[in-house]
């Protein structure tokens, strides 16, 4: 059925809405019962991957690893300053600055921060704000904390929960 409909679709003179949507519909038909053969032959180890290739299926080249804690850490700056928001930036410790793209299965950035008037130099002593998977992001601060400098650090998370190190502190007043 597919492969006449696909014809129709191929000629200027039969191409239309009609034999489109009949092309579009056959084609899902199709791969629903094919997917099924396919994932089939993928997993048979008694198939050849030449086989596999002969057939169009791609083979397994590799065995799945599992995804470890992450070795590198978020590099955050803040990139505005409003009234109560800092709006911040992340990308990762050895990727080239314009790049914004996480690690290999890093799912997001934990964002901690903490208004101080004493110096904080250790990160376990900030407050979780936010799971951050979009750069840039905005943190909004309660009117308490206007003029007050406020110390932030970051780390990359997977999707199992695995937790990176810790980013270097960065500090930055609230403007109010």
């Amino acid at each position: 059925t597919w492969a006449a409909d696909y014809a129709l679709v191929t000629s200027p003179s039969t191409k239309t809405p009609t034999t489109v949507q009949a092309k579009n519909a056959a084609r899902v038909n199709l791969l629903a019962i094919c997917r099924p053969y396919a994932q089939t032959i993928s997993l048979n180890a008694g198939v050849s991957p030449s086989a596999k290739i002969a057939l169009g299926v791609n083979p397994r080249t590799s065995t799945p690893q599992p995804i470890t804690a992450p070795t590198t850490y978020p590099v955050i700056a803040v990139t505005q300053s409003l009234a109560l928001v800092h709006v911040m930036t992340y990308r990762d410790s050895i990727a080239s600055p314009s790049v914004k793209s996480k690690p290999y299965g890093v799912l997001q950035a934990q964002i901690y921060g903490k208004a101080s008037g004493t110096a904080i130099t250790d990160p376990t002593l900030l407050t979780f704000l936010q799971a951050a998977t979009k750069s840039p992001l905005s943190v909004t601060w309660d009117s308490a904390a206007k003029g007050m400098t406020i110390y932030y650090a970051a780390r990359w998370v997977t999707r199992k929960g695995l937790v990176g190190p810790w980013s270097p502190i960065i500090n930055f007043v609230l403007a109010g």
